[in-house]
């Protein structure tokens, strides 16, 4: 599963734009070991992933943002709560693609309303 998180995670963005939640949902199942069904409820509730990129001033440059932007179906969650957990979950989880030359960023969708979570910029290396 470290392949995910290799070549700048340039692989698994770059599936991410055309096959949009459907590679999302792919992606979060390999994690999914759960025995309980609601991991796999929350990770089914993903109706649609755009991907937008811009150029953002950071660090004294310019810096390429890649945002996911991620509609959920809110009656797959239990509660308003339930959806913000799975969103700062989702979040931690995408800023593992962060790279050398782009942030990523989230912007989630759920009942109209769209939460834009602060981008996530390279650290160096997870391991």
């Amino acid at each position: 599963m470290l392949g995910h998180h290799t070549s700048g995670a340039a692989n698994e963005l770059n599936r991410f734009h055309p096959e949009g939640a459907t590679a999302l949902r792919e992606v979060l199942e390999l994690y999914d070991w759960s025995p309980d069904d609601g991991a796999a409820q929350r990770i089914d509730a993903i109706r649609e992933v755009r991907v937008s990129l811009r150029q953002v001033l950071a660090r004294g440059g310019m810096l390429r943002e890649i945002r996911l932007h991620v509609e959920l179906d809110a009656s797959a969650f239990d509660g308003p709560g339930d959806a913000v957990l799975f969103g700062d979950v989702l979040n931690h989880f995408l800023g593992r693609y962060a790279g050398v030359h782009h942030a990523v960023g989230l912007a989630l969708v759920v009942d109209g309303k769209e939460t834009v979570y602060p981008r996530t910029m390279f650290e160096g290396a997870p391991f």
